[in-house]
């Protein structure tokens, strides 16, 4: 009786997904509401913000409920070409701080307990119009003409169940300020955005491509550059190939064994679909990143294969 060997992927990877390491590294956007939201919340509780931690992340919509949906005031942010464009929310001390500078004109800590009602939704939204109109002013020095700044305020609520317009089915990027490092539960300003939007912002945004100027008076030249970024490619990753004769692939049948005896997963090749056939454009590891399976490039893209992506996002 023959025996099976079952082989079990152990290593585990570091380092960030493909897909949401150029959202997070969008500084202007992410600085840029940094340093608006400390000037705004500070002058709202009269004093000086200097410290706080950023968080951010790509979440599914349920995760992103399970994580923040705790009783506190989300702001539901619209604009000219989608329904649902952002949201920006604050934890319980934070709304607490804000309501009591705003009513007695201080911020005592022990009031921080107190659950947020409609009052404090309220008394809010003057900050939260100036921090819409930050945000304006920022996404209109990185977006593009496709992805619009004009930011509104479309509906407030104490839970996100009571905000509609929201699609369950898709991405969500969060982007969050821990405000006073030194203080546990320290209160919490937070943005969220679809994540497809972000995305595309970054695409458009890349460098590489970023330096080059289009016709302003031609839509056309820059929905074309935006369509072209966002198209799919395929990609690949070969463990190893061999070599058989005709007669042999003949006999070939379910159940039979092809050895690979050149198999490193230290060194596998990533390989891309083009017009022309496969091209290799770098090697990499086998290994387990976030529980799937996954491959970390060792080296940089195949110059020749980033020259010609280039080139087709301005031709």
């Amino acid at each position: 009786m023959g025996s099976e060997t079952h082989f079990v992927l152990r290593k585990k990877l570091d380092g960030k997904s493909a897909s949401s390491n150029g959202v997070r590294n969008m500084s202007s956007l992410w600085g840029g509401l940094k340093k608006e939201s400390l000037k705004i919340v500070g002058d709202a509780l009269g004093e000086e913000i200097t410290s706080a931690s950023p968080s951010m992340g790509k979440l599914s919509h349920q995760k992103f409920v399970s994580q923040f949906n705790q009783r506190t005031t989300f702001y539901h942010l619209g604009n000219s070409l989608e329904v649902f464009a952002g949201l920006i929310f604050f934890s319980p001390p934070l709304v607490s701080r804000l309501a009591t500078r705003k009513l007695s004109g201080d911020t005592e800590e022990s009031h921080e307990s107190s659950e947020p009602g409609l009052l404090d939704l309220y008394l809010l939204q003057p900050m939260v119009q100036q921090l819409i109109d930050a945000l304006r002013g920022i996404y209109s020095k990185i977006n593009d003409a496709e992805v619009s700044s004009d930011f509104m305020l479309r509906d407030q609520a104490l839970s996100l169940e009571e905000l509609s317009d929201i699609d369950e089915e898709a991405d969500l990027f969060y982007y969050s300020l821990s405000l006073y490092n030194n203080k546990e539960n320290p209160p919490l300003i937070g943005f969220c955005f679809p994540y497809a939007v972000l995305e595309k912002i970054s695409l458009l945004g890349n460098n590489r491509v970023s330096n080059i100027d289009f016709d302003s008076d031609d839509p056309w030249s820059g929905h074309m550059r935006s369509t072209v970024l966002q198209s799919r490619l395929a990609l690949s990753v070969v463990l190893d190939s061999c070599r058989m004769s005709v007669g042999d692939c003949s006999r070939l049948e379910k159940g039979q064994v092809l050895s690979l005896p050149g198999v490193t997963l230290d060194d596998l090749t990533v390989k891309a679909q083009t017009r022309s056939g496969k091209v290799d454009i770098a090697r990499s590891e086998l290994g387990i990143f976030k529980r799937n399976k996954a491959v970390k490039l060792h080296d940089d893209l195949d110059t020749e294969f980033v020259m010609n992506l280039n080139r087709l996002a301005v031709e």
